[in-house]
């Protein structure tokens, strides 16, 4: 059970799970789409990714799903990744210091 998680995030990520549901069971069906349709069902569930990568965490919980889910999920390798997570990090610990 969640507990302490922004509910801003917790709805960010059950968007991105029903967007990867949708496109596991579009390219079941449509093993070989065209770049339209392609397009068509990746697009949203990358807006999805960058949004809770980009999303700016406010307590260590949310830290903690964010980089969960960015650790489980390949798609999340994205440009920014890793600047948005120290943000988040250099944001919590009240530090902007840089080795």
């Amino acid at each position: 059970m969640m507990t302490d998680i922004s509910p801003d995030l917790l709805a960010l990520i059950a968007d991105y799970k029903r967007l990867d549901q949708a496109s596991d069971d579009y390219f079941a069906e449509v093993p070989d789409p065209s770049n339209e349709q392609f397009d068509a069902v990746v697009d949203p569930l990358c807006d999805a990714i960058r949004a809770i990568v980009q999303y700016p965490v406010q307590t260590l919980n949310d830290l903690n799903l964010k980089i969960s889910l960015i650790e489980k999920e390949d798609q999340f390798k994205t440009d920014g990744t890793t600047e948005a997570v120290i943000a988040d990090i250099r944001r919590l610990a009240g530090s902007e210091a840089v080795l």
